[in-house]
């Protein structure tokens, strides 16, 4: 199967950036306000956005989303268990087998 050929199914969508995404698509008077990926002195790489780290635009951002909409997401699963090999425990009986695009055509058609 050549990578090609496969198809990813997201379960809940994240996107990774290229590390370079904003490089040479913001115009210079944005450019020091672009969000850039930085290595801290612990070696950690993170996203940082108008001077503020991941941390704080979580807070900012994700944090409040939470409270507002009152929205706790380890109220059902405690973080100690929401690693993936607990999750993958828990849905032991979910598919995951790796398909091509072809693959993933015939079952859908034969499913209609």
């Amino acid at each position: 199967m050549q990578a090609d050929e496969m198809i990813l199914v997201s379960c809940d969508d994240h996107v990774v950036e290229p590390r370079d995404m904003f490089e040479g698509h913001v115009p210079g008077r944005w450019r020091e306000q672009a969000p850039r990926s930085v290595i801290k002195e612990n070696g950690i790489e993170t996203w940082v956005f108008q001077r503020l780290a991941n941390k704080s635009s979580n807070k900012i951002s994700w944090q409040n989303t939470c409270r507002l909409f009152q929205f706790g997401p380890f109220a059902h699963t405690p973080m100690t268990q929401a690693n993936v090999g607990a999750l993958r425990a828990l849905a032991a009986d979910v598919d995951t087998t790796v398909r091509s695009k072809e693959e993933w055509r015939k079952q859908c058609e034969a499913a209609i």
